[in-house]
């Protein structure tokens, strides 16, 4: 099945166009219904692609296809079954690790929840509610290494403008930002923030990029930028300046979420 959307902070370069393959469960005049991770989807028909069935033809010990039953068949049963074996213990093995190390963030994330003090939560609360739009910007606002107040992913980030592009069959620029990141907590004054970079499966927040590092970025419209900033950040710390400008209250649009959810 084609994908025609990227998950926010995906690069194109990055994105698997295609996905599955899905069993097909239902046939209709234009849409197809598909077994897609144990739920019904339903798909056009434009963007599915048929598969034939996979043939595997039997092979001799130097790989060679047969057409006819191999001679040493019973060695090649018997290499099989040891792969196979070998497999599942690796399996069972991973299985363990895995659910090892899921206990341990469960834990470290409730622990994290119980040690958030009540004005914590209720920052982390507001976090996540847009506030009400002061101020209507254009492109013409946005200059190079602009910092702004955003909103993206379902929360108030911090951010640096990177660039702006038109898609065919939007009307609205797209507007790129790299987002920052604080190891602080919401209830600390003056909080610093850096840059989010991907390395792998990992969010790093560095001030400056290193080996392998990849910008942390979201493209999003121009409503969705709700302040920016006047001043420059100063060792990552927004100026006194532009934190009363904003405001402090509960239309305040100082407050992020931090670190930025992995991905």
């Amino acid at each position: 099945m084609y994908v025609d959307r990227r998950t926010i902070g995906e690069s194109r370069k990055g994105t698997i166009s295609w996905c599955g393959p899905f069993d097909v469960v239902e046939v209709r005049k234009t849409t197809l219904v598909l077994l897609k991770n144990g739920k019904r989807v339903t798909a056009n028909m434009t963007k599915c692609v048929g598969l034939k069935e996979p043939e595997i033809p039997d092979r001799d010990m130097r790989g060679r296809a047969l057409d006819k039953e191999a001679t040493d068949k019973k060695e090649l049963d018997r290499i099989m079954k040891a792969k196979v074996e070998r497999l599942a213990q690796k399996l069972k093995t991973k299985a363990r690790r895995t659910s090892v190390s899921d206990s341990e963030e469960e834990l470290e994330e409730e622990s994290a929840e119980e040690d958030d003090s009540p004005e914590e939560q209720k920052l982390r609360r507001l976090a996540r509610r847009r506030p009400l739009k002061k101020r209507t910007y254009g492109l013409e606002h946005l200059r190079d290494n602009s910092i702004a107040v955003i909103w993206a992913s379902g929360a108030m980030r911090l951010a640096r403008f990177m660039l702006s592009r038109y898609v065919p069959g939007d009307k609205e620029p797209w507007v790129r930002f790299h987002l920052y990141g604080s190891e602080q907590r919401l209830t600390e004054r003056n909080r610093a923030f850096r840059p989010t970079w991907k390395t792998g499966n990992r969010d790093v927040l560095a001030t400056e990029k290193r080996r392998g590092f990849a910008p942390f970025w979201v493209d999003i419209y121009l409503q969705d930028v709700l302040y920016v900033l006047k001043n420059p950040l100063k060792d990552g710390v927004m100026d006194e300046r532009d934190v009363q400008e904003m405001g402090y209250g509960e239309d305040i649009v100082t407050l992020f979420l931090a670190p930025v959810a992995r991905r």
